[in-house]
């Protein structure tokens, strides 16, 4: 395909992954939740905010980077409404790149977690992921500035990575575990 054809289906697709899907959107909304782009929109100066991997809907992020009071940061925010921001591989990469990126211009990490876990779907690539995450987020202790704001779910790896941050804020919504609930209730009887 030309690139003058291809362009308008670039588009369309862009604008569907903006818009996401209204009915989880609606979901997120009535649990008194923000989507994750309106949670990067609120917190960085207006307009600022550039994308980073938008096509790449699947993954569950939103991964870039702008200016808060018109000082750099890296930011990424888990989006629940996409396979309830579980962490896999395509996650992955994406949050990988945007801690390379923080690290290449000393820029401060904000991280905003919202998960459901891992996917399981995809078994050991999704442990890998989320081992390749932490591994990443404990390289930049100490090289770059780690904020991260729980405002939803955050079990497991993702716990953990809250830990190892410089600064955690949890919101009303946050509920930080090493297993869900389920899985004490099971073992605990």
């Amino acid at each position: 395909m030309s690139v003058e054809r291809n362009l308008p289906v670039v588009r369309e697709r862009k604008l569907a992954i903006l818009k996401g899907d209204p009915e989880l959107c609606a979901k997120q909304k009535k649990s008194g939740k923000l989507l994750a782009r309106e949670r990067v929109a609120q917190l960085l100066d207006a307009s600022s905010f550039v994308e980073m991997d938008v096509l790449n809907a699947d993954a569950g992020v939103v991964t870039g980077y702008g200016l808060i009071d018109e000082k750099p940061v890296c930011v990424y925010a888990q989006d629940f409404t996409v396979k309830g921001g579980s962490v896999g591989a395509q996650h992955a990469r994406k949050v990988l790149k945007v801690l390379d990126l923080a690290e290449k211009t000393g820029s401060p990490v904000v991280a905003i977690l919202d998960t459901a876990g891992a996917r399981l779907d995809e078994g050991l690539d999704a442990m890998n992921a989320y081992a390749m995450m932490a591994g990443r987020v404990s390289e930049l202790s100490g090289v770059v500035p780690q904020v991260t704001l729980v405002l939803g779910q955050c079990g497991g790896i993702a716990a953990a990575i809250a830990g190892m941050s410089d600064i955690v804020v949890a919101s009303k919504n946050a509920s930080l575990f090493v297993n869900g609930p389920q899985v004490v209730s099971a073992v605990a009887g």
